[in-house]
């Protein structure tokens, strides 16, 4: 067990369901973000552009923002943290 001491401690201040649970991931729902923001997805639209001009992805007509989003929300984020990091190098 990780961390003995610390749950020890922990479970004289708090129930133990929490102390002693297992391990839970941090998602985040990029579609939510895409939903609710026009400035993402005209950023996506860039994203996609920029990138298939490079040859870095298919064409764009492959990858249809909304389907894009809908479909592959976290692939959706992470096109658009690869065009900015090119962007930020100056590729």
């Amino acid at each position: 067990e990780k961390k003995p001491l610390l749950k020890r401690v922990l479970s004289v201040y708090l129930p133990h369901e929490l102390v002693y649970r297992g391990k839970r991931g941090f998602g985040l729902d990029a579609s939510v973000f895409f939903s609710a923001s026009a400035y993402l997805r005209k950023d996506l639209e860039h994203a996609l552009a920029y990138l298939g001009e490079r040859k870095l992805l298919p064409s764009k007509r492959f990858f249809e923002t909304s389907i894009l989003i809908e479909r592959r929300p976290q692939l959706s984020w992470q096109i658009l943290m690869l065009y900015h990091a090119l962007k930020n190098a100056g590729i």
